[in-house]
């Protein structure tokens, strides 16, 4: 009896162990898809969005184990986003084949690429140990490493001297990821809480007429994003 007690005990504490170890200590990632991205830009009185621009996203992510007990992970990495938007402003056609100087209206598109570097807590439900349910929630900070301002025909940079925008980006992140067996999807939104717009930058100059003087007013940068990848 005490032999079968002791072969138990011993299955008991391996079972216990091995319980505790179930759980990926490190998970590396790939990821890539699209943004549906777009600008906002305030007052102290009001607040107007750009319309929406499609871009992309590729990025290299790090989840790594904060408990022993629980699939309670950290996840950084590093992002490659394109984002930006699309607005209608008050202008004048001065093009060559323009017969008038009347105020029409241009189309202006912005297009800033940024690298990201996010800082994630996120959660793992496990069912049935081959399909996962990851929700997470952090920042990120992204870095301005170029990009067009296409105002008509014309274009000029997003970023550098004498340009409208600094590089640093700062924001919120949320979202959920599903993950079958190694193959992952994800779903994300990301809220600007960054003022983008350089300090004294003369938006007026640039051609932005129906927005007015660049005094008081502040620009964020959002997007919503479709994932798909594969955990290492």
């Amino acid at each position: 009896m005490k032999k079968y007690a002791l072969i138990l005990s011993v299955l008991l504490l391996t079972g216990a162990r091995l319980s505790a170890q179930t759980h990926e200590k490190n998970i590396l990632g790939v990821r890539t898809g699209v943004n549906v991205a777009w600008m906002t830009f305030s007052t102290d009185n009001a607040s107007e969005s750009f319309n929406p621009r499609t871009g992309f996203h590729i990025s290299v992510s790090d989840q790594i184990l904060l408990s022993r007990r629980l699939p309670f992970y950290i996840e950084t990495g590093v992002n490659f986003s394109s984002r930006g938007g699309k607005i209608k402003i008050e202008g004048y056609d001065y093009g060559p084949s323009s017969a008038t100087t009347e105020p029409g209206y241009q189309d202006v598109a912005l297009r800033p690429m940024y690298l990201q570097v996010p800082l994630l807590v996120n959660y793992h439900f496990n069912i049935r140990n081959r399909f996962t349910i990851q929700p997470f929630a952090g920042v990120y900070y992204g870095v301005g490493i170029g990009g067009k301002i296409r105002i008509g025909e014309e274009k000029t940079d997003m970023f550098g001297d004498g340009a409208l925008f600094i590089r640093s980006d700062f924001g919120v992140r949320m979202g959920v990821g599903f993950v079958w067996r190694r193959i992952y999807f994800g779903l994300s939104g990301d809220l600007g809480c960054l003022d983008i717009l350089k300090k004294g930058a003369s938006i007026t100059d640039r051609g932005f007429g129906n927005i007015g003087n660049s005094n008081g007013i502040k620009i964020t940068d959002s997007s919503f994003s479709v994932s798909i990848g594969y955990n290492f």
